[in-house]
């Protein structure tokens, strides 16, 4: 049982490495844009053509994965991957409705992850004396 509740903070954080250094490093096949939305094709325009956005997020999701996987700094990871899993749910709730599934469960595994690490944020939401 002990090992069963790493199982969510692997599966995320094996997940925000890959996607996360996929935005650093072109390791993954360019997705075929002819089913996204104008809105979708937008965002995703602004985004690259920022020049920093997509990197911050990449480097964000590469490092809270990895945080994940360490074991040590889980509760540290999934604070850091809590708004981008909120945010990936967000966008496609409101861009692309038809593929929101697999954000859903980014989200479903990061707020399993918290939970489980409730005791480590006490202190932090005690605040102090």
């Amino acid at each position: 049982m002990k090992l069963l509740k790493h199982v969510p903070g692997v599966l995320l954080g094996l997940g925000m490495v890959v996607f996360g250094l996929a935005k650093l490093v072109p390791i993954l096949p360019e997705p075929d844009t002819a089913a996204f939305s104008a809105g979708h094709l937008a965002f995703m325009s602004a985004a690259a053509a920022s020049g920093y956005f997509l990197q911050f997020i990449g480097a964000a999701e590469f490092v809270g994965g990895l945080l994940l996987l360490s074991r040590r700094f889980e509760a540290l990871g999934a604070l850091v991957l809590a708004p981008i899993s909120a945010n990936i749910v967000v966008f496609h709730l409101a861009l692309a409705p038809a593929t929101t599934g697999p954000g859903a469960v980014v989200l479903l595994l990061n707020v399993v992850i918290l939970l489980l690490n409730t005791s480590k944020y006490r202190a932090i939401l005690a605040g102090t004396k």
